[in-house]
């Protein structure tokens, strides 16, 4: 019988040995992972969506804030509409025109 089973390991001993390396790799934590790297990240993520949550809220203050301006602005554009605004007098003499005119210009030449 013990004959068989050193036959088979020195067939098998190959095998075995990888075997065995591989439960001893797997059980062993890997080399390029750091709990701290990983802490760090997951707070910079956790940060980032912070940032991301507050930028909304502001957003939507700001969104709030231009909804009010412009229904102020409306009420107050319908109150212009509403009043009722002369129609200037027209010109009935080319001579009135005229200096009128003339008083523009030297007015701008000033």
């Amino acid at each position: 019988m013990w004959g068989k089973i050193k036959s088979a390991i020195k067939r098998w001993w190959f095998a075995v040995i990888t075997f065995i390396a591989g439960l001893v790799l797997l059980a062993k934590k890997p080399s390029w992972t750091n709990d701290k790297e990983i802490e760090d990240a997951k707070s910079e993520v956790e940060d980032h969506q912070k940032q991301v949550i507050e930028a909304k809220e502001e957003t939507k203050s700001y969104w709030e804030l231009y909804k009010e301006v412009e229904a102020e602005y409306e009420t107050k554009l319908q109150e212009i509409r509403k009043e009722k605004i002369d129609d200037p007098v027209p010109f009935e003499n080319p001579d009135d025109a005229a200096d009128y005119i003339d008083d523009l210009i030297t007015d701008l030449r000033r």
